[in-house]
């Protein structure tokens, strides 16, 4: 096996100038550490985060720039990539340096199980995206008769081949990647909950926001909903 196939960290990003330079610092030493690559997926920032990506050189370091379409789209393209390059561990986590790359070390000494999930016991968020969470565990007990503590959490390690499967079964799949991601692993493989840290955000303002916050709510709460049960 290509040493370089053995992990990559995927890190979507819009508009985070403030924090940018050292998420990606501080993720470059995890992937350099664990022979992987560290993914960045530029969603068409404004406020100059493309910049300063282009000016960041490593050869551990991928670059990936598209037109604005949002998080999840961003999410969706990090793992095909993963995915076709046959990476053995696929690793997300999100550029607003909320959360630790030190509990990854957790999550890698784990690496038997094929999905490996953070949960946010002590969670800096507004009061919408907490209400969100409650509502989405509900959800997904009623619907698939299992608990997730945090089933859109970004910051979760998965076993590449299992990923592929995935993808194979839902080719047509483009919403809440993460949310209907982890209700396919605690249904069919081997997996687990880690607890995490995570911090306040110092700088920008959340994917997920006002409007899109209430969209967000509904249109998953619909899609769960829909979802047909014996496709997983």
């Amino acid at each position: 096996m290509n040493i370089n196939k053995n992990l990559i960290i995927i890190i979507p990003t819009y508009n985070e100038v403030g924090t940018i330079k050292k998420v990606v610092w501080d993720w470059l030493k995890i992937a350099q550490k664990y022979s992987g690559k560290l993914l960045l997926i530029n969603d068409g920032s404004t406020d100059g985060t493309f910049k300063i990506l282009k000016n960041l050189k490593n050869k551990n370091l991928i670059l990936l720039n598209q037109k604005n379409s949002g998080h999840c789209k961003s999410i969706i393209n990090g793992y095909k990539y993963a995915v076709n390059k046959n990476y053995k561990y696929i690793f997300q986590v999100d550029s607003d340096d909320q959360f630790s790359p030190k509990d990854f070390t957790k999550f890698w000494r784990q690496k038997d199980y094929d999905f490996i999930l953070g949960y946010r016991k002590k969670r800096y968020d507004n009061i919408s995206r907490l209400i969100i969470t409650r509502i989405l565990i509900l959800f997904i007990i009623v619907k698939f008769q299992i608990f997730i503590n945090d089933a859109n959490v970004p910051y979760r390690l998965i076993n590449g081949e299992k990923l592929k499967m995935y993808f194979d079964k839902f080719k047509n799949q483009k919403f809440i990647p993460n949310i209907l991601l982890s209700i396919f692993f605690f249904k069919n493989f081997k997996s687990k909950t880690i607890i995490i840290t995570h911090k306040k955000r110092k700088f920008g303002n959340s994917w997920i926001v006002s409007y899109k916050l209430f969209k967000f709510c509904i249109n998953s709460i619909i899609q769960i909903l829909k979802f047909d049960v014996n496709k997983l």
